[in-house]
């Protein structure tokens, strides 16, 4: 519904999760400057109209659009700046939008597949360990991608960075989930999915851990009794089912 109004020097930051989100963009929409960018941010929706800020650095990072790197961002800085919002205009970016994306996106798939905090995920040992292994392969999908992550980005994101986060917090991809209804995981799975097969690499721990939340959750049967008795008899007791005219004795 926006695209009509968006004009060749429309301006749009792409804050969406997502590792590919400016990519998206374009599929849709061939006008304006569109600015690769991410979001170290922890928030959900509490109402309607009203985003409750749970933690994180609340920092912007972005850069040049791909498609118009002529195009100047000095009146985005200062606006930004004006609004005393933390940002960085980073030629570097893509490293940026890559080494947010393997944080976000491995806690999201852990913290919604075994419903655990942030904090449970990171320091039980087991969840540790596959964390560790979702975000090696994350990067080793960056790499394969050409984004020159550090050597070290996987034990920085364990030491320095997720720490920051508090202990109780829950990914908004988790309370997506457990909510049941629309959520982001194409972004964490799918799209993982296709790097893997275009590049020919094998990613186990990131198929594992999104197989856990694609699993169907299996639900027993749920029937309306006509009424159910008690009986005891010394020792002995037990329950009378009544059901369509059955009697039914546990």
């Amino acid at each position: 519904s926006l695209a009509p109004k968006i004009g060749p020097q429309t301006k749009i930051i792409a804050l969406l999760n997502g590792m590919d989100i400016h990519q998206r963009i374009r599929t849709v929409l061939d006008r304006g400057i569109v600015y690769p960018a991410c979001v170290y941010v922890l928030s959900n929706i509490k109402e309607p109209g009203t985003v409750v800020q749970n933690g994180g650095t609340c920092r912007i990072i972005f850069g040049d659009d791909p498609q118009h790197p002529e195009a100047e961002a000095k009146e985005i800085c200062e606006l930004l700046g004006q609004a005393k919002i933390d940002f960085t205009y980073s030629p570097n970016h893509l490293e940026a939008i890559w080494t947010k994306y393997l944080f976000i996106a491995s806690f999201a798939l852990l913290t919604a597949g075994h419903n655990k905090t942030m904090g449970e995920v990171l320091y039980e040992d087991a969840t540790r360990k596959e964390l560790t292994a979702v975000m090696e392969e994350i990067a080793m999908l960056a790499r394969a991608e050409g984004v020159q992550l550090p050597e070290d980005i996987v034990q920085t994101t364990l030491l320095k960075t997720a720490p920051d986060f508090p202990f109780s917090a829950r990914t908004s991809f988790q309370r997506d989930f457990a909510a049941g209804g629309k959520d982001e995981r194409e972004l964490f799975g799918p799209a993982l999915f296709s790097l893997a097969e275009k590049h020919r690499l094998a990613i186990p721990a990131l198929r594992g851990a999104y197989a856990r939340i694609e699993t169907p959750k299996r639900f027993k049967k749920i029937v309306v009794l006509d009424h159910v008795d008690f009986f005891a008899d010394g020792l002995n007791f037990g329950f009378v089912f009544f059901f369509e005219g059955k009697i039914l004795v546990f």
